[in-house]
């Protein structure tokens, strides 16, 4: 008779079959840990990027509000916030405290800054938080940079150094002008987007020559220099301290297909659904009245919503930011004009349309740049109060020498507009 052994094989196999199911499981779980498409881990990017961008924009308003309740004399590079900070930052900025930012962000010289130690938090961070200094000391975000024109479109901002090693950001969504003599920085770079507007690159290598001038002229100043409360106003100054510098339309805004400029009231409504051109030889959009500054208030078209329209800032199409050119870029971009034209701000006789005739644009050039005396008036961001508003630079009717590109005036209200007055667009690289 045969010995009958114990088969146990049927144990053996449900416990193989048990192991191979768990470190299936466990593999996948590794997969997706290391996996970029992990649904765990974007939806932890997600949250802390909203975060993020909330905590910023609270910051934003936080300093809005100190600049509106110090008439101006806030001072944002003295502001501190932390933890040990009395008061706290979780008091002043109430976001911190709900997000996944509390107890990893600080309040630096009035920057948002990142305090935490894990990387790939950093890494979010600074994705969101363009221009933010880290706490390792960090700088700036870099992009792409070029010695070659680049006379292509561009799909991200790109620096481009040019033979004299002199930089400019080329903005997503622009190309180089085809024209050497506009690719070198000093003589006024050119770009142009894909409808052909050209706007020139104004460079400022340190942020504190970024200021309005009088001109020893004794030109008026404006009751408030600058509509510097606003959160554009910030975001705008703080992209030229980053990029070293931001562009001026190369013209007088215009109106599109146009051949002349109206001398009656042309009935484009101010609303932003036509947007403004900056090229040569179309009609001035005059007859515009400033409106108002929509940052603060949520109604009343004018120039300040068409400008804001040409490349708004939720536009992803762009590198850029538009808006109506504020007092400080005019003075900053005649400094430029000035060093190629010693006189321009102060006597403009034969360097602008004195005519006495409304012309279109692209009458008379300094650095690449047009008409920044004579032929209209220019609406500013500057206010002198509550209805007047700076315009700058003399009209066709004017002369050079007492009306020349850096004369201020308050010679319009926010909502009455004129044959003489028009506007310019400026661009800050996002």
């Amino acid at each position: 008779m045969k010995e009958r052994k114990n088969n146990n094989s049927g144990i053996s196999l449900i416990t193989l079959v048990i192991t191979i199911i768990v470190v299936i499981i466990l593999a996948a779980a590794v997969i997706l840990t290391l996996n970029n498409n992990n649904p765990i881990n974007n939806a932890k990017e997600a949250t802390f990027k909203q975060d993020a961008s909330t905590v910023q924009d609270d910051l934003n308003l936080y300093i809005a509000d100190k600049y509106a309740n110090s008439n101006g004399s806030f001072d944002m590079n003295a502001l501190n916030l932390s933890d040990s900070t009395t008061p706290k930052i979780t008091d002043e900025l109430t976001s911190v405290q709900k997000s996944k930012l509390n107890g990893k962000v600080e309040v630096k010289n009035g920057k948002l800054v990142f305090t935490g130690t894990t990387e790939t938090e950093k890494k979010w961070f600074e994705e969101i938080i363009q221009g933010g200094t880290t706490s390792g000391g960090g700088t700036e975000p870099t992009i792409p940079e070029t010695t070659t024109p680049p006379t292509e479109i561009v799909t991200e901002n790109t620096k481009y150094k040019d033979k004299n090693n002199q930089a400019a950001v080329i903005p997503k969504g622009f190309k180089v002008s085809a024209e050497p003599t506009e690719q070198i920085i000093a003589a006024g770079l050119v770009i142009k987007d894909e409808q052909k507007n050209e706007f020139v690159w104004i460079p400022v290598d340190n942020i504190t020559d970024f200021i309005r001038e009088d001109w020893g002229k004794g030109y008026t100043e404006a009751q408030a220099p600058e509509d510097d409360k606003t959160t554009e106003y910030i975001a705008m100054k703080e992209s030229v301290r980053i990029n070293g510098g931001y562009y001026i339309a190369r013209y007088e805004a215009g109106i599109p297909d146009t051949t002349q400029s109206a001398t009656s009231d042309h009935g484009i409504a101010p609303d932003g659904t036509k947007k403004p051109v900056s090229k040569k030889g179309v009609g001035v959009w005059n007859y515009i009245e400033w409106g108002v500054n929509n940052d603060t208030v949520t109604s009343g078209d004018g120039a300040v919503t068409v400008a804001r329209s040409m490349y708004p800032k939720e536009d992803s199409n762009t590198g850029v930011v538009s808006t109506l050119c504020y007092d400080v870029q005019w003075d900053v971009a005649l400094k430029f004009i000035k060093i190629k034209n010693d006189a321009y701000p102060t006597d403009s006789t034969d360097k602008g349309n004195y005519t006495g005739e409304l012309l279109t644009t692209g009458y008379y050039e300094v650095n690449h740049i047009y008409d920044m005396a004579g032929n209209v008036w220019e609406l500013t961001m500057a206010a002198y109060d509550t209805t007047g508003r700076v315009a700058r630079g003399g009209d066709y009717d004017g002369t050079g020498n007492t009306r020349p590109g850096g004369y201020r005036t308050n010679y319009t209200h926010t909502s009455n507009y004129y044959k003489d007055v028009g506007y310019r667009i400026a661009l800050y690289i996002k």
